[in-house]
Protein backbone atom coordinates (compact mmCIF):
# COMPACT_ATOMS: atom_id res chain seq x y z
CA UNK A 1 0.00 0.00 0.00
CA UNK A 2 2.79 2.75 0.79
CA UNK A 3 4.49 1.80 -2.61
CA UNK A 4 1.33 1.68 -4.31
CA UNK A 5 1.02 5.34 -2.92
CA UNK A 6 4.55 6.39 -3.79
CA UNK A 7 4.25 5.51 -7.13
CA UNK A 8 0.74 7.23 -7.06
CA UNK A 9 2.34 10.24 -6.05
CA UNK A 10 4.68 10.46 -9.07
CA UNK A 11 7.52 10.21 -7.29
CA UNK A 12 8.77 7.57 -9.85
CA UNK A 13 7.44 5.73 -12.49
CA UNK A 14 6.62 1.90 -12.01
CA UNK A 15 9.29 0.58 -14.03
CA UNK A 16 11.76 2.51 -11.88
CA UNK A 17 9.97 1.86 -8.30
CA UNK A 18 12.66 -0.67 -6.96
CA UNK A 19 12.09 0.15 -3.39
CA UNK A 20 10.08 2.50 -1.00
CA UNK A 21 11.78 6.14 -0.33
CA UNK A 22 13.07 6.96 3.22
CA UNK A 23 12.70 10.68 4.51
CA UNK A 24 15.59 11.63 4.10
CA UNK A 25 14.95 10.56 0.39
CA UNK A 26 12.25 13.74 -0.16
CA UNK A 27 14.75 16.28 -0.80
CA UNK A 28 16.21 14.71 -3.36
CA UNK A 29 13.10 12.95 -4.91
CA UNK A 30 11.26 16.30 -5.20
CA UNK A 31 14.24 18.37 -6.83
CA UNK A 32 14.14 15.64 -9.59
CA UNK A 33 10.73 16.70 -10.14
CA UNK A 34 11.38 20.06 -9.81
CA UNK A 35 10.35 21.29 -13.07
CA UNK A 36 7.19 19.66 -12.74
CA UNK A 37 6.45 21.04 -9.09
CA UNK A 38 2.72 21.51 -10.22
CA UNK A 39 2.32 18.05 -11.04
CA UNK A 40 3.57 17.19 -7.54
CA UNK A 41 1.40 19.41 -5.51
CA UNK A 42 -1.46 17.85 -7.38
CA UNK A 43 -0.48 14.27 -6.75
CA UNK A 44 0.11 15.27 -3.05
CA UNK A 45 -3.37 16.71 -2.97
CA UNK A 46 -4.61 13.89 -4.33
CA UNK A 47 -3.57 11.71 -1.98
CA UNK A 48 -4.12 13.70 1.23
CA UNK A 49 -7.61 14.47 0.41
CA UNK A 50 -8.72 12.15 -2.34
CA UNK A 51 -11.02 11.65 -5.13
CA UNK A 52 -14.37 9.83 -5.62
CA UNK A 53 -13.58 6.02 -5.20
CA UNK A 54 -9.94 6.78 -4.03
CA UNK A 55 -9.06 5.88 -0.46
CA UNK A 56 -8.24 8.64 1.68
CA UNK A 57 -5.37 9.85 3.60
CA UNK A 58 -6.79 7.68 6.95
CA UNK A 59 -6.76 5.06 5.08
CA UNK A 60 -3.12 4.36 4.89
CA UNK A 61 -0.61 3.45 7.59
CA UNK A 62 0.20 5.78 10.71
CA UNK A 63 3.80 5.79 9.26
CA UNK A 64 2.86 6.53 5.38
CA UNK A 65 0.33 9.13 6.82
CA UNK A 66 3.21 11.17 8.82
CA UNK A 67 5.64 10.95 6.07
CA UNK A 68 3.34 12.72 3.61
CA UNK A 69 2.48 15.48 6.24
CA UNK A 70 5.87 16.12 6.55
CA UNK A 71 6.64 16.54 2.76
CA UNK A 72 3.27 18.86 2.46
CA UNK A 73 5.50 21.25 5.12
CA UNK A 74 8.53 20.98 2.66
CA UNK A 75 7.06 22.28 -0.42
CA UNK A 76 6.56 25.60 -0.11
CA UNK A 77 10.63 25.94 0.63
CA UNK A 78 10.94 23.19 -2.09
CA UNK A 79 9.48 25.31 -4.77
CA UNK A 80 11.41 28.63 -3.30
CA UNK A 81 14.36 26.55 -4.58
CA UNK A 82 12.93 25.33 -7.71
CA UNK A 83 12.29 29.13 -8.89
CA UNK A 84 15.21 30.26 -8.00
CA UNK A 85 17.17 27.48 -9.53
CA UNK A 86 15.48 26.43 -12.46
CA UNK A 87 14.19 30.55 -13.25
CA UNK A 88 17.38 31.81 -14.22
CA UNK A 89 18.61 28.34 -16.42
CA UNK A 90 15.38 28.82 -17.98
CA UNK A 91 15.91 32.72 -19.07
CA UNK A 92 19.60 31.80 -20.33
CA UNK A 93 18.50 28.58 -22.22
CA UNK A 94 15.71 31.09 -24.47
CA UNK A 95 18.59 33.74 -24.16
CA UNK A 96 21.36 31.63 -26.29
CA UNK A 97 21.46 32.99 -29.69
CA UNK A 98 21.61 29.78 -32.39
CA UNK A 99 24.40 28.50 -33.39
CA UNK A 100 26.05 29.63 -36.70
CA UNK A 101 25.19 27.57 -39.72
CA UNK A 102 28.02 27.13 -42.49
CA UNK A 103 27.46 27.49 -46.06
CA UNK A 104 26.44 24.80 -48.31
CA UNK A 105 28.27 24.84 -51.71
CA UNK A 106 25.50 24.36 -54.33
CA UNK A 107 26.55 21.08 -56.66
CA UNK A 108 26.37 21.70 -60.48
CA UNK A 109 27.68 19.30 -62.37
CA UNK A 110 30.60 19.78 -64.60
CA UNK A 111 32.32 17.33 -67.49
CA UNK A 112 36.63 17.70 -67.12
CA UNK A 113 38.29 15.87 -69.71
CA UNK A 114 41.98 14.60 -69.59
CA UNK A 115 44.29 11.98 -71.93
CA UNK A 116 43.00 9.60 -68.88
CA UNK A 117 39.49 9.83 -69.06
CA UNK A 118 36.39 12.51 -68.27
CA UNK A 119 35.22 12.83 -64.54
CA UNK A 120 33.08 14.86 -62.82
CA UNK A 121 33.74 17.90 -60.71
CA UNK A 122 30.28 19.21 -59.03
CA UNK A 123 32.21 22.08 -57.74
CA UNK A 124 34.04 22.90 -60.65
CA UNK A 125 32.32 26.31 -60.56
CA UNK A 126 34.23 27.67 -57.62
CA UNK A 127 37.56 28.11 -59.91
CA UNK A 128 37.76 31.75 -60.64
CA UNK A 129 41.04 32.70 -61.82
CA UNK A 130 39.56 35.97 -62.86
CA UNK A 131 38.44 36.57 -59.14
CA UNK A 132 35.60 38.52 -60.34
CA UNK A 133 32.72 35.84 -60.28
CA UNK A 134 29.92 37.34 -58.02
CA UNK A 135 28.61 33.50 -57.28
CA UNK A 136 32.36 32.68 -56.11
CA UNK A 137 32.71 35.78 -53.84
CA UNK A 138 29.60 35.97 -52.12
CA UNK A 139 30.28 31.74 -51.17
CA UNK A 140 33.51 33.23 -50.09
CA UNK A 141 32.62 36.10 -48.18
CA UNK A 142 29.78 33.34 -46.58
CA UNK A 143 32.55 31.37 -45.55
CA UNK A 144 34.63 33.80 -44.20
CA UNK A 145 31.50 35.40 -42.07
CA UNK A 146 31.22 31.89 -40.59
CA UNK A 147 34.90 31.45 -39.19
CA UNK A 148 34.40 35.27 -37.66
CA UNK A 149 31.34 33.75 -36.12
CA UNK A 150 32.86 30.48 -35.20
CA UNK A 151 36.27 32.10 -33.99
CA UNK A 152 34.71 35.43 -32.33
CA UNK A 153 34.96 33.89 -28.62
CA UNK A 154 39.04 33.33 -29.39
CA UNK A 155 39.34 37.21 -30.32
CA UNK A 156 41.10 37.96 -26.96
CA UNK A 157 43.21 35.55 -27.36
CA UNK A 158 44.05 36.35 -31.18
CA UNK A 159 44.81 39.76 -29.97
CA UNK A 160 47.20 38.30 -27.40
CA UNK A 161 49.11 35.91 -28.85
CA UNK A 162 49.69 38.54 -31.53
CA UNK A 163 50.71 41.13 -28.83
CA UNK A 164 53.19 38.36 -27.58
CA UNK A 165 54.62 37.44 -30.72
CA UNK A 166 55.10 41.27 -32.14
CA UNK A 167 56.45 42.35 -28.50
CA UNK A 168 59.74 40.04 -29.36
CA UNK A 169 60.08 41.52 -32.63
CA UNK A 170 62.77 44.16 -32.78
CA UNK A 171 61.10 47.59 -33.95
CA UNK A 172 63.60 48.39 -36.23
CA UNK A 173 64.86 44.60 -37.38
CA UNK A 174 66.74 44.90 -40.51
CA UNK A 175 68.17 41.42 -42.42
CA UNK A 176 71.96 41.04 -42.54
CA UNK A 177 73.60 43.31 -45.80
CA UNK A 178 75.08 41.16 -48.61
CA UNK A 179 77.88 42.63 -50.45
CA UNK A 180 77.23 42.43 -54.36
CA UNK A 181 79.24 44.21 -57.11
CA UNK A 182 80.86 47.42 -55.19
CA UNK A 183 77.85 47.62 -52.82
CA UNK A 184 76.26 46.23 -49.43
CA UNK A 185 72.37 45.36 -50.39
CA UNK A 186 70.00 44.63 -47.27
CA UNK A 187 65.84 45.58 -46.18
CA UNK A 188 65.06 47.15 -42.70
CA UNK A 189 61.56 48.33 -40.78
CA UNK A 190 60.77 51.43 -39.42
CA UNK A 191 59.60 50.95 -36.01
CA UNK A 192 55.85 50.05 -36.17
CA UNK A 193 55.89 49.48 -39.85
CA UNK A 194 54.38 46.50 -41.62
CA UNK A 195 56.33 46.63 -44.80
CA UNK A 196 60.43 47.01 -44.94
CA UNK A 197 62.87 49.48 -46.86
CA UNK A 198 64.86 47.57 -49.42
CA UNK A 199 68.26 49.98 -49.55
CA UNK A 200 71.97 49.73 -50.09
CA UNK A 201 75.13 51.61 -49.03
CA UNK A 202 78.72 51.97 -51.56
CA UNK A 203 81.27 49.81 -49.94
CA UNK A 204 84.10 51.65 -47.88
CA UNK A 205 87.56 50.82 -47.54
CA UNK A 206 87.14 49.11 -44.48
CA UNK A 207 84.40 47.27 -45.97
CA UNK A 208 81.40 48.08 -43.70
CA UNK A 209 78.43 49.63 -44.99
CA UNK A 210 79.23 53.25 -43.64
CA UNK A 211 78.37 55.34 -46.26
CA UNK A 212 75.23 56.85 -47.01
CA UNK A 213 72.14 54.86 -47.68
CA UNK A 214 69.90 54.81 -51.28
CA UNK A 215 66.81 53.89 -50.74
CA UNK A 216 66.04 51.50 -53.53
CA UNK A 217 62.17 50.25 -53.04
CA UNK A 218 59.95 52.20 -50.36
CA UNK A 219 57.75 49.22 -49.65
CA UNK A 220 55.05 51.03 -47.51
CA UNK A 221 54.83 53.62 -50.27
CA UNK A 222 54.47 50.95 -52.65
CA UNK A 223 51.83 49.06 -50.38
CA UNK A 224 49.32 52.32 -49.80
CA UNK A 225 45.84 51.47 -51.26
CA UNK A 226 46.02 47.45 -51.79
CA UNK A 227 44.45 44.87 -49.37
CA UNK A 228 47.59 42.72 -50.10
CA UNK A 229 51.31 43.63 -51.25
CA UNK A 230 54.58 41.64 -51.31
CA UNK A 231 57.57 42.23 -53.08
CA UNK A 232 60.03 38.95 -53.64
CA UNK A 233 63.06 38.75 -55.85
CA UNK A 234 64.78 42.53 -56.01
CA UNK A 235 67.91 42.04 -58.07
CA UNK A 236 70.10 45.02 -59.16
CA UNK A 237 72.00 44.57 -62.62
CA UNK A 238 75.83 43.68 -62.00
CA UNK A 239 76.55 47.62 -62.88
CA UNK A 240 74.12 48.79 -60.16
CA UNK A 241 72.43 51.22 -62.75
CA UNK A 242 68.75 48.88 -62.72
CA UNK A 243 66.67 47.25 -60.16
CA UNK A 244 64.67 44.09 -61.72
CA UNK A 245 62.01 43.00 -58.89
CA UNK A 246 58.57 41.06 -58.91
CA UNK A 247 55.50 42.24 -56.89
CA UNK A 248 52.39 40.44 -55.97
CA UNK A 249 48.93 42.14 -55.02
CA UNK A 250 46.66 39.23 -55.07
CA UNK A 251 48.15 36.92 -52.53
CA UNK A 252 48.40 34.10 -54.83
CA UNK A 253 52.25 34.42 -55.89
CA UNK A 254 51.25 35.74 -59.22
CA UNK A 255 53.73 38.25 -59.69
CA UNK A 256 54.18 41.21 -61.68
CA UNK A 257 57.78 42.12 -62.49
CA UNK A 258 58.56 45.46 -63.10
CA UNK A 259 62.13 47.47 -63.52
CA UNK A 260 63.59 50.30 -61.98
CA UNK A 261 66.27 52.80 -62.85
CA UNK A 262 68.28 53.20 -60.04
CA UNK A 263 70.02 56.16 -61.36
CA UNK A 264 67.03 58.28 -61.85
CA UNK A 265 64.68 56.52 -60.04
CA UNK A 266 61.87 56.14 -62.51
CA UNK A 267 59.70 53.01 -63.21
CA UNK A 268 60.11 51.91 -66.81
CA UNK A 269 56.39 51.57 -68.57
CA UNK A 270 56.45 48.17 -68.69
CA UNK A 271 55.09 44.72 -66.80
CA UNK A 272 55.20 41.37 -67.56
CA UNK A 273 52.33 39.57 -65.47
CA UNK A 274 51.88 36.00 -63.66
CA UNK A 275 55.45 35.56 -63.20
CA UNK A 276 57.32 33.81 -60.46
CA UNK A 277 59.34 35.46 -58.61
CA UNK A 278 62.92 34.83 -59.35
CA UNK A 279 64.85 36.57 -61.88
CA UNK A 280 68.34 37.29 -62.78
CA UNK A 281 70.55 39.60 -64.64
CA UNK A 282 72.91 38.38 -67.84
CA UNK A 283 76.23 40.58 -67.64
CA UNK A 284 75.42 42.68 -70.28
CA UNK A 285 72.95 44.77 -67.68
CA UNK A 286 70.23 45.05 -70.06
CA UNK A 287 69.26 41.10 -70.55
CA UNK A 288 66.42 39.57 -67.76
CA UNK A 289 65.85 36.18 -67.60
CA UNK A 290 62.44 35.16 -66.07
CA UNK A 291 60.10 32.47 -65.23
CA UNK A 292 56.86 32.38 -67.02
CA UNK A 293 53.45 30.54 -65.00
CA UNK A 294 51.07 28.47 -67.50
CA UNK A 295 47.64 30.57 -67.50
CA UNK A 296 45.58 27.35 -66.22
CA UNK A 297 48.18 25.55 -63.86
CA UNK A 298 50.29 28.09 -62.51
CA UNK A 299 53.13 26.15 -63.08
CA UNK A 300 56.41 27.46 -63.51
CA UNK A 301 56.83 26.00 -67.07
CA UNK A 302 58.88 28.29 -69.57
CA UNK A 303 62.10 30.63 -68.67
CA UNK A 304 62.18 34.02 -70.88
CA UNK A 305 64.58 36.93 -71.72
CA UNK A 306 63.39 40.34 -71.78
CA UNK A 307 65.92 43.28 -72.68
CA UNK A 308 65.76 46.35 -71.75
CA UNK A 309 64.10 49.36 -73.56
CA UNK A 310 61.85 46.50 -75.74
CA UNK A 311 58.51 45.70 -75.90
CA UNK A 312 57.53 42.55 -73.67
CA UNK A 313 56.09 40.71 -77.33
CA UNK A 314 59.26 40.48 -78.25
CA UNK A 315 60.75 38.51 -75.15
CA UNK A 316 62.46 35.42 -76.38
CA UNK A 317 61.77 31.96 -75.15
CA UNK A 318 65.31 30.36 -73.28
CA UNK A 319 63.86 27.21 -71.88
CA UNK A 320 60.13 25.41 -71.84
CA UNK A 321 59.56 22.50 -69.20
CA UNK A 322 57.21 19.63 -70.63
CA UNK A 323 57.27 17.74 -67.90
CA UNK A 324 55.04 19.38 -65.15
CA UNK A 325 56.30 17.37 -62.40
CA UNK A 326 59.20 19.73 -62.25
CA UNK A 327 59.84 22.85 -60.90
CA UNK A 328 62.11 25.60 -62.28
CA UNK A 329 63.76 27.83 -60.35
CA UNK A 330 67.06 30.78 -61.40
CA UNK A 331 70.48 31.07 -60.18
CA UNK A 332 73.71 32.95 -60.43
CA UNK A 333 76.84 31.38 -59.77
CA UNK A 334 79.00 32.57 -57.18
CA UNK A 335 82.00 32.89 -60.24
CA UNK A 336 79.70 35.10 -61.79
CA UNK A 337 80.66 33.62 -64.73
CA UNK A 338 76.98 31.48 -65.01
CA UNK A 339 73.93 31.18 -64.83
CA UNK A 340 71.69 28.11 -63.65
CA UNK A 341 68.35 27.21 -64.58
CA UNK A 342 67.51 24.41 -61.63
CA UNK A 343 64.99 22.03 -62.47
CA UNK A 344 63.39 19.35 -59.70
CA UNK A 345 61.41 17.37 -59.50
CA UNK A 346 60.40 14.55 -56.07
CA UNK A 347 63.09 12.12 -56.55
CA UNK A 348 65.22 13.54 -59.38
CA UNK A 349 67.01 16.92 -60.54
CA UNK A 350 68.47 18.08 -63.35
CA UNK A 351 70.64 21.55 -63.66
CA UNK A 352 71.32 23.24 -67.14
CA UNK A 353 73.67 26.47 -67.30
CA UNK A 354 74.52 29.00 -69.62
CA UNK A 355 77.15 31.65 -70.03
CA UNK A 356 76.89 35.36 -68.65
CA UNK A 357 78.35 36.69 -70.91
CA UNK A 358 76.85 34.75 -74.02
CA UNK A 359 74.63 37.12 -75.70
CA UNK A 360 72.91 33.72 -77.60
CA UNK A 361 72.12 32.27 -74.33
CA UNK A 362 73.12 28.82 -75.23
CA UNK A 363 72.02 26.64 -72.87
CA UNK A 364 74.28 23.19 -71.92
CA UNK A 365 73.24 20.52 -69.25
CA UNK A 366 75.54 19.86 -66.37
CA UNK A 367 74.13 15.94 -65.84
CA UNK A 368 71.48 14.54 -67.69
CA UNK A 369 68.05 14.35 -64.99
CA UNK A 370 67.66 10.45 -64.03
CA UNK A 371 65.26 8.50 -61.28
CA UNK A 372 66.12 9.20 -57.75
CA UNK A 373 69.23 11.46 -58.64
CA UNK A 374 69.28 14.61 -56.79
CA UNK A 375 72.02 16.93 -57.41
CA UNK A 376 72.92 20.74 -57.02
CA UNK A 377 75.78 22.68 -58.70
CA UNK A 378 77.57 26.09 -58.08
CA UNK A 379 80.86 27.50 -59.86
CA UNK A 380 83.30 28.45 -58.33
CA UNK A 381 86.56 31.19 -59.06
CA UNK A 382 89.43 30.71 -56.71
CA UNK A 383 91.38 33.71 -56.04
CA UNK A 384 93.83 35.01 -59.07
CA UNK A 385 92.08 32.59 -61.49
CA UNK A 386 90.24 33.21 -64.42
CA UNK A 387 88.48 30.08 -65.24
CA UNK A 388 86.34 28.34 -62.22
CA UNK A 389 85.63 25.21 -60.96
CA UNK A 390 82.10 23.17 -60.56
CA UNK A 391 81.09 21.96 -56.93
CA UNK A 392 79.09 19.54 -57.53
CA UNK A 393 77.09 18.12 -54.34
CA UNK A 394 74.78 14.73 -55.23
CA UNK A 395 73.32 12.10 -53.09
Amino acid sequence: MYEKACIHAGFFSSERAIGVPRRSDLPQIVIFHRRNLVRLVNKFAIFYLGRPKEPRMKDYPTSMRRFTRSALLLLPLLLLHACESVAPAVVAQRAAPAAPRPPIATPHPFAVSSPQGTRNDDYYWLRDDTRKSRAVLDYLNAENAYRDAILAHTLPLQEKLYNELTGRLQPDDSSVPVFEHGWWYYARYAPGADYAMFARRKNTAQNTPADAEQILLDEPALARGHDYFRIDAARASPDGHWLAYCEDTVGRRQYTLRVKNLDTGEMLPFAVTNVEADVEWANDNKTILYIAKDPITLLSVRVLKHDIGTDVSQDRLVYQEVDHSYYIALARSASDQMLFIDLTSTQQSEMRFLWADDPTLTLHTVLPRELDHLYRVDHLLRPGATDGEFIIRSN
